[in-house]
């Protein structure tokens, strides 16, 4: 697996800067298009306009993609994130329409941001309607989506990776806690996973510390 990411150096160099346009993202893709990766995900958040030929560019590039046997993954926060792409009607070369589902395949990631402005990101297993909603009916996260898709039956394995996990499972990532002390010392915490009851024992313990 190799992670490409981009800073503000990287954009300058393309005439680009934040929110990375969707322009940017085409030509990207489009160059490691080349490098013939077995899958691509693309974990950025298309909730800024873009220019309908913008997005109808990088729909093409998602077919293009798909003939080729290159999945594409983008992330969204939950379906309807797909809307603006959809909205834009667009067709390829012989006036077809070209669908959001044909084109690339959604993950599902929230985003998290802190009073500091410290943005983290959540992977839900799968995410879920509700609680109550059955294990392996929710929009599963990259990581289980695309390892599924590489077996024999990438429902039985969803259903397999989900079914004992709780509508809330996950995991987060945050890419660098540089500048804020208090996450910081958060990034550097024990990964070992507690029940509400043992973290709340834990707060009156550091309460009772203090």
């Amino acid at each position: 697996v190799v992670v490409a990411l981009e800073n503000e150096a990287g954009l300058a160099a393309r005439g680009a800067r934040w929110p990375a346009p969707v322009q940017f993202h085409v030509q990207l893709l489009s160059e490691l298009e080349v490098l013939r990766p077995r899958a691509l995900l693309l974990d950025f958040l298309l909730i800024d306009p873009a220019p309908r030929e913008d997005t109808c560019a990088l729909l093409t590039l998602g077919a293009r993609l798909r003939s080729e046997h290159i999945p594409l993954y983008l992330a969204v926060t939950e379906p309807d994130d797909l809307e603006p792409l959809k909205a834009a009607g667009c067709t390829d070369g012989r006036g077809r329409l070209i669908k959001v589902d044909d084109a690339l395949y959604a993950v599902s990631v929230q985003r998290q941001a802190d009073d500091s402005d410290f943005v983290s990101r959540r992977y839900p297993f799968e995410q879920r309607a509700s609680n109550e909603a059955a294990a392996g009916s929710g929009l599963a996260s990259a990581a289980v989506r695309m390892y599924c898709d590489t077996v024999a039956s990438p429902q039985g394995c969803f259903a397999r990776l989900t079914r004992s996990r709780p509508a809330n499972a996950g995991f987060e990532l945050a890419w660098s806690p540089r500048g804020d002390p208090f996450n910081q010392r958060w990034v550097s915490s024990s990964c070992i996973p507690k029940t509400r009851s043992e973290e709340h024992t834990s707060e009156l313990q550091s309460h009772h510390d203090l």
